[in-house]
């Protein structure tokens, strides 16, 4: 059964959709846990830990010849209305950007296109 889609859902797909458009290499990742049981036996699956932003983007910035010169990862949070970062969002955002990534939660689409095409 098909979960009904989200109002982050719809900014997540929007957003894919653009870099896809785009030819933008990305990641839609998961973080957590799945956790199921079948026929007695209870399992877990573990994702990307929590924090994790919903995307991840391999920017390539290009020379003038259109060679890449460099690959900038741009993380993305999506976050719907008034929704906000939970403590372990605003860990993982403060650790990647020590490292020299670029982050941002968009709360649409115009959000992270303006963000990755100021890059």
């Amino acid at each position: 059964m098909r979960r009904k889609k989200t109002p982050e859902g719809y900014i997540k797909f929007a957003i894919m959709e653009y870099l896809a458009a785009r030819k933008i290499f990305f990641l839609r990742v998961n973080s957590g846990a799945i956790l199921g049981a079948r026929e007695g036996r209870t399992w877990c699956v573990r994702l990307a830990p929590v924090g994790t932003p919903d995307i991840l983007v391999l920017l390539p910035k290009l020379d003038g010849r259109q060679r890449v010169i460099e690959t900038i990862p741009v993380w993305i949070e999506t976050k719907a209305g008034k929704n906000v970062q939970t403590p372990s969002q605003i860990e993982f955002q403060r650790d990647v950007e020590s490292r020299g990534h670029a982050y941002i939660v968009a709360h649409s689409i115009d959000e992270a296109k303006e963000f990755i095409e100021g890059l």
